[in-house]
C-alpha cells in the first residue's frame, strides 16, 4: 500500500505546477506554461494511480496506466463515455503539445488559454476524485 505521503506529495506537485503555469503565463513564458501544464496532468495522473498502488516506471507507461485504469472503466470525471472521451483527448493533446514545445513549436495564445483552462479542471477533477 502507498503511503498518503506519496500521494499528498504528487498531488501538491500538481498544485504547484499549475500556480507555476499562471504565473508564467501572466509573464508572457509560453514554453515553460506548457512544461508546467504537463507536470500538472502528470503528478494528478500519478497521484490518482498511487491512490489505487498503481505504480509506474515513466511517463508513457503511467499514461497509459491512467488511460486503461480510469478512462476505460469511466471512473475519472463525470464518469460517462463522453467525459473519458474528452479527457482522453486532453491527455493526447497535452502530451503532444509538450512533445512539439521540446521541437520549438508554440501552440496560438488561445490554445494555451484553452489549455490552462483545461488544467484547471483536471486538477479538480483530480482533488474531487481524492475528496480533497
Amino acid at each position: 500500500m502507498v503511503s498518503t505521503d506519496k500521494i499528498t506529495f504528487s498531488l501538491q506537485m500538481a498544485e504547484e505546477s499549475f500556480q507555476e503555469a499562471l504565473i508564467l503565463h501572466k509573464d508572457g513564458k509560453t514554453r515553460s506554461v506548457l512544461n508546467s501544464l504537463y507536470n500538472v496532468y502528470y503528478y494528478g495522473m500519478e497521484a490518482l494511480l498511487l491512490n489505487q498502488d498503481i505504480h509506474c516506471r515513466n511517463h508513457d507507461q503511467l499514461r497509459t496506466a491512467f488511460c486503461e485504469k480510469f478512462l476505460q472503466n469511466h471512473l475519472f470525471g463525470m464518469n460517462d463515455r463522453s467525459d473519458s472521451n474528452f479527457w482522453q483527448k486532453e491527455i493526447e493533446m497535452i502530451f503532444k503539445v509538450k512533445d512539439e514545445n521540446d521541437k520549438g513549436f508554440l501552440p496560438s495564445g488561445l490554445e494555451v488559454q484553452r489549455l490552462i483552462r483545461t488544467g484547471s479542471n483536471f486538477l479538480n477533477s483530480v482533488k474531487k476524485y481524492l475528496a480533497i
